[in-house]
């Protein structure tokens, strides 16, 4: 008989897997190293399933918080304020967001609301391109220019893993307090229009 633990992250045990022969000394060191590989396979297939388990739990109560809150607010800056706080608590490694609104008039950006985490965990009002969070509202981008601009034009996700790389980052901001960035579309589900971005910051490279 063969027996192998199926080990998951930090070398923890998930489970065993037992492998019978009916013939004494039936299994050769060929088949020992192929049956351990095995199990190291099904130990990554398990910790996945795990994992992918506890994000869709995890999405599911997150989505079922906003919702009850956004359901709550009164005010326009209140949703906003709720939409980032809840980015930056949802995404692993955020540290920062910024929401952003596209002008009904023009094809530009506006930045409207902003949250950043402390190290103590405390959320502060924040823009992402200045060091004062009075300039909220002041931040303006286009369409199809910077980062955030041409996920608008490309309707699409758009992930930096370091800024300073990226092509498409203005580098023209007065201060870069963070290092990768990752900006989604904000499209309204009935006339499939976009109606701003949404963007997660944080200080550490391929976040």
């Amino acid at each position: 008989i063969l027996i192998e633990p199926i080990r998951g992250l930090e070398n923890k045990v998930l489970g065993l897997i037992m492998l019978g022969g009916v013939r004494p000394l039936q299994f050769d060191t060929l088949t020992k190293r192929f049956f351990r590989q095995f199990c190291a396979n099904v130990a990554t297939a398990v910790e996945t399933s795990l994992l992918y388990r506890k994000a869709r739990l995890r999405i599911h109560t997150t989505n079922k918080s906003v919702t009850e809150q956004l359901l709550k607010a009164e005010k326009e800056s209140e949703i906003a304020r709720i939409l980032v706080e809840q980015t930056v608590n949802s995404i692993s490694n955020a540290d920062g967001c910024v929401l952003h609104y596209l002008e009904d008039d023009s094809k530009n950006l506006i930045s409207h609301a902003g949250m950043k985490l402390l190290p103590t965990g405390k959320l502060i009002p924040w823009a992402a391109s200045h060091t004062d969070p009075r300039n909220l509202g002041r931040s303006i981008m286009q369409i199809g220019e910077g980062i955030a601009g041409r996920a608008v034009q490309y309707r699409e996700i758009i992930v930096a893993p370091d800024v300073s790389e990226h092509p498409w980052f203005e580098k023209s901001a007065q201060v870069t307090p963070f290092v990768s960035l990752m900006v989604a579309p904000i499209i309204d589900p009935d006339d499939q229009h976009v109606i701003g971005t949404l963007s997660a910051h944080s200080k550490q490279r391929n976040a």
